[in-house]
């Protein structure tokens, strides 16, 4: 059973929503770093009438933004059992539109200093965030079907996005500061709004449970169970739909280890 739940081909909807998301987190940060530096050091006031700090002002922002993305990781390694990878990818698309939002230039030519560090440091915590947490979700969802094709998709996304980010946003800035930040903050609402829409397209595959179950079998053989250490992973966290739930409980059951059952109709 687990080889031929191995096989089942993930949510396909959920791999597209998993990839949109990705690249729009990607995207995001490639217009973040590409455009920090002339927009904070615009002497000339090219593009606003009050970003025209030195060079050493955007190192600071950087040094700021990898400090933040430090302190973010390590926050995750605390609070990742808090809530749902879903739940922490809908919080850093959040965060990536409250950001972006920040930075629009609300009178013309005008974003204020104390805003644009504001909406920087927001952007800094999201990629971190969703980058991670997204990578997470995904390799869930395909659980061990052909993990290696699936990533390789994931990650050429990503690469994707950092080709046509400091393009696209340099080519904006030189009309306005709002299409870039604005253009930015609407991908990262698209993100929310179908995140919500397709939230159910992005349960753990199968294989994935299974592999959950077999570790809280294996724990209970070893004694881990009854002495209240808990397993490294927990398939009740995660929400499992109806027909794995069932799965699960017959293999921890062990009852007909699926001798007579109809797997290829559950699935």
């Amino acid at each position: 059973v687990k080889n031929y739940l191995s096989k089942v081909k993930p949510n396909q909807t959920g791999v597209l929503v998993c990839l949109l998301i990705f690249l729009i987190h990607f995207n995001g940060f490639a217009v973040q770093e590409t455009i920090t530096t002339p927009i904070s050091t615009d002497v000339i006031h090219k593009y606003t009438d009050t970003l025209d700090y030195p060079e050493s002002f955007a190192y600071i922002l950087f040094a700021c933004s990898g400090f933040l993305s430090l302190l973010t990781f390590l926050a995750l390694k605390r609070i990742n059992t808090w809530t749902s990878d879903q739940n922490f990818v809908l919080l850093s698309s959040i965060m990536g539109l409250i950001g972006y939002f920040v930075l629009l230039d609300f009178s013309p030519r005008i974003i204020e200093p104390a805003r644009f560090v504001i909406g920087f440091c927001i952007i800094s915590v999201t990629f971190p965030l969703g980058r991670g947490v997204t990578l997470s979700l995904f390799s869930k969802l395909i659980g061990k079907h052909k993990a290696g094709v699936y990533m390789g998709y994931i990650l050429a996304v990503g690469a994707i996005s950092r080709i046509i980010g400091p393009f696209w946003s340099v080519q904006s800035l030189t009309v306005s500061p709002s299409l870039t930040f604005g253009v930015s903050a609407f991908l990262f609402l698209i993100n929310v709004v179908v995140q919500l829409l397709y939230s159910n397209t992005l349960n753990a595959h199968w294989s994935y449970y299974i592999s959950i179950a077999e570790e809280e079998e294996e724990a209970k053989k070893e004694g881990k169970g009854s002495s209240g250490v808990t397993p490294k992973k927990s398939y009740s966290s995660y929400n499992p739909s109806p027909n794995a739930q069932y799965i699960l409980d017959e293999k921890n059951s062990q009852k007909n280890k699926f001798k007579g059952k109809n797997i290829s109709g559950m699935v």
